[in-house]
């Protein structure tokens, strides 16, 4: 540190000093990190393996496919719908890839969807399960660590911006699927929905029971996940196809194992990342020199943390991506007047974005090779598609309503005007908003969403002016061209 200039100047320590504090001290490699990996991820790491173990994704699917499948563009929609359940509990968009995609990318090929494209749905609607809660990634565990508050409110929080992303998603799905004409299933392929709700009701309960004790009883984080997993055990025991006898809860934990191998040792790295900054002061330090760098101006603040979170995603998980930039960026985030939740909520989006993000994108990676279909493509697909997860960080860290902050009016204000927003986006991305869409309508659209979403009574009227305007002109100019083709069809 003594080598560096300017601000990151920090003077030299000795190496007594410096493993002593990177061993013993609080925040250090047997520290906060450590232990939040080893009591909270690892349960709920298990609790996922328990529920791909007993059946439970196939049943969210049948469900999915029972409720959506017989409408336009089904296959799709089924996978926003299974993804958006699996990803409650799941809380990883590779896992959700690898056990949704093999079934619904077939579907969705076999219905004339393009491979890039089908693969692009999966890795979107995948992605979302780490933003979904109430089971969010695990850097979300450990936000609620740093910030010092139940993780529960975490939790709450994201339910809004999280909602959205689905709502998007299903609308360009449902757009894309009209504009191109793709149907849904065949009746003989969609199972009864309450055969199926009769065969696996009871998978709901351990979500029931999580969220019970989390959000009523005020339960800790890890033993609410300890209380699921065994009312898990327990229902499974009430068909013999799921149950979860020895034999399955033998493969349930060594799998739950070698996925926390993988995720043991960022525990260590984020302990000393951890000791360094607090033992030199750095993460205030570059606080300010941030602040300075981005002249005091917010949005160039958040334009440089953003492009800095998808960088660093391509070559690290999203756990550290989070943990680097919530100890260096955050700090200078917060003291530019943001709420400490919306900052580090923000990071933790843009962390969960690269896995969509080319060039790396592991997500898309993963379902381009079950599509069979090129990978560049299939990632652009799926970042298009989940275009919302680049826009609502934004939104909520200047409209803090949409994190659940402030009154019920207020609240549900952000949340019609996101939502209509939010649609009104889908139809410009898809270039199809309830009839054929040109490009002066899409661009109307485009405008119009982003001011809706943005904070503000002129804004939103604003962009109900625009959203209208483009809605009128959508429904004037297909009228014109049905009307046009009537003397053809005679």
């Amino acid at each position: 540190g003594n080598y560096f200039p300017g601000f990151l100047f920090t003077r030299g320590y000795s190496y007594a000093r410096m493993i002593g504090h990177f061993y013993t001290s609080d925040g250090a490699l047997f520290g906060l990190a450590m232990e939040i990996f080893t009591v909270i991820v690892a349960t709920y790491v298990i609790f996922g393996q328990f529920i791909q173990a007993s059946g439970a994704g196939d049943f969210f699917l049948k469900l999915g496919i029972s409720l959506v499948g017989k409408y336009r563009g089904g296959p799709a929609k089924v996978c926003v719908f299974a993804s958006s359940l699996f990803g409650t509990v799941s809380g990883s968009a590779v896992a959700n890839v690898v056990v949704d995609g093999p079934i619904t990318i077939n579907m969705m090929k076999g219905l004339g969807y393009r491979s890039a494209f089908a693969g692009g749905v999966e890795a979107a609607a995948s992605n979302g399960g780490q933003i979904m809660p109430p089971v969010m990634g695990a850097a979300a565990f450990l936000m609620a660590e740093i910030l010092g508050m139940p993780y529960w409110s975490v939790a709450v929080a994201a339910f809004l911006p999280a909602l959205l992303y689905y709502i998007a998603l299903y609308f360009m799905l449902d757009f894309e699927a009209a504009k191109t004409g793709l149907r849904g299933l065949d009746k003989e392929e969609i199972p009864g929905f309450f055969k199926t709700l009769k065969e696996g009701w009871f998978f709901i309960l351990p979500i029931v029971v999580l969220l019970f004790f989390i959000g009523y009883l005020g339960y800790n984080v890890a033993k609410s996940g300890l209380y699921s997993t065994l009312v898990l055990v327990a229902v499974s025991y009430l068909r013999k196809e799921t149950r979860l006898g020895p034999t399955k809860m033998k493969s349930a934990l060594e799998q739950g194992a070698l996925a926390f191998a993988d995720l043991g040792p960022a525990a260590g790295v984020i302990g000393i990342i951890m000791a360094a900054v607090s033992l030199t002061g750095l993460g205030m330090t570059l606080s300010s020199g941030l602040i300075e760098a981005s002249g005091g101006h917010l949005w160039l603040l958040l334009v440089l943390t953003a492009i800095a979170s998808i960088i660093m995603g391509m070559g690290a998980s999203t756990l550290l991506v989070y943990i680097v930039l919530a100890m260096f960026v955050a700090p200078a985030i917060t003291k530019m007047g943001v709420e400490p939740l919306a900052a580090h909520l923000f990071i933790f989006y843009f962390g969960c974005m690269s896995l969509v993000t080319p060039p790396v994108a592991l997500a898309a990676y993963a379902a381009a090779v079950i599509a069979k279909a090129d990978y560049w493509k299939t990632g652009w697909e799926a970042s298009r598609l989940g275009i919302v997860g680049y826009i609502a960080p934004f939104i909520f860290v200047y409209q803090p309503a949409l994190l659940m902050h402030g009154s019920v009016g207020e609240v549900l204000l952000a949340a019609t005007t996101a939502v209509i927003g939010t649609i009104a986006l889908a139809g410009a991305m898809a270039g199809y908003c309830f009839g054929s869409v040109f490009w002066w309508q899409r661009i109307l659209f485009a405008v119009g969403a982003v001011t809706l979403i943005y904070p503000g009574w002129k804004s939103d009227l604003i962009g109900l002016a625009l959203v209208a305007v483009a809605a009128a002109g959508t429904e004037l100019t297909n009228r014109l061209a049905r009307r046009s083709e009537v003397p053809q069809l005679k």
